[in-house]
């Protein structure tokens, strides 16, 4: 659960979901504004609950979220050009912990978008 959560952090942290705007008198949250933006998120992570949770996490800001279990399966999202933002998990084996995998498939996909 924790590692859970934390991935939901850091989505919050790098995509900067939140707008918020404060009211300086008091330094006080006066109001937050959520609005959907534009584009196409793919989740790529063998993990089925890590893509649950940033799937309910970011269909609240983006339009449309489209998540994965297999890494190969990646490029028939870009041969049809739905994908705006790729999030690769580094690690597909089980016990991997190196990130050599995600490298690697990374790797896979810039040369994709190449051709």
């Amino acid at each position: 659960m924790k590692q859970l959560l934390y991935h939901c952090e850091t989505i919050f942290c790098t995509l900067k979901i939140l707008q918020v705007d404060f009211n300086h008198s008091n330094s006080v949250v006066n109001s937050i504004q959520m609005t959907k933006k534009p584009g196409s998120i793919l989740v790529v992570d063998d993990d089925e609950d890590i893509l649950l949770t940033t799937k309910v996490v970011l269909k609240k800001q983006f339009g449309n979220i489209l998540t994965e279990t297999d890494p190969a399966r990646v490029f028939q999202h870009i041969r049809k050009g739905v994908v705006d933002v790729i999030l690769l998990d580094m690690n597909f084996k089980a016990g991997a912990t190196s990130g050599k995998e995600g490298l690697e498939w990374l790797k896979k996909i810039i040369k994709e978008q190449g051709t």
